[in-house]
Parts: C-alpha cells; sequence; structure tokens
C-alpha cells in the first residue's frame, strides 16, 4: 500500500511540475478598448502562430459577439476552412 502511495504521488509530483514548465514559455496578451472593456486576448508562444478570441460589447457593455482564431491563420474558427 505505501508503495503506490508513493508512486502515485510521484507520479503527480512531476505532471505538475511538467505542466508548470509548459504554462512558462505561453504567453497571454490581454488587449483593452477605451473604455476598458477586453477586446481581445491572444495566447501563444511568440515563436509559433498564436491564438486569439476577439470580443465585441454593444453600448451598455454587454458582450455581443466573440470571433476564436485558434490555429492562429487570422481566419475566425466558424468560417475556417482548415477547421472543418
Amino acid at each position: 500500500m505505501k508503495k503506490t502511495t508513493l508512486i502515485i504521488s510521484m507520479l503527480l509530483m512531476a505532471w505538475c511540475l511538467s505542466n508548470t514548465a509548459h504554462a512558462v514559455t505561453d504567453e497571454v496578451e490581454y488587449v483593452y478598448d477605451d473604455l476598458n472593456r477586453i477586446s481581445k486576448v491572444i495566447y501563444g508562444d511568440p515563436a509559433l502562430a498564436k491564438a486569439e478570441i476577439n470580443y465585441q460589447h454593444d453600448m451598455v457593455n454587454n458582450r455581443l459577439v466573440e470571433y476564436a482564431d485558434t490555429d492562429g491563420d487570422g481566419a475566425p474558427d466558424d468560417v475556417d476552412p482548415d477547421l472543418n
């Protein structure tokens, strides 16, 4: 029983450390509009294509539209021929 618990603990610790190292290399950039509302989130490694999510708001700060581009080619995912 102790050996199994030790192995599980070691695997869990290795998994946590590997995810932490990966998270440090990725960047997240937030872009805000003139009213301090989030208008764009850019994810990814600077050396690779970046995934973007763009937001549009109405006059009373409701978020109306969200365009996601997860493969970094500039086309929103809902109309991107690469993803369909």
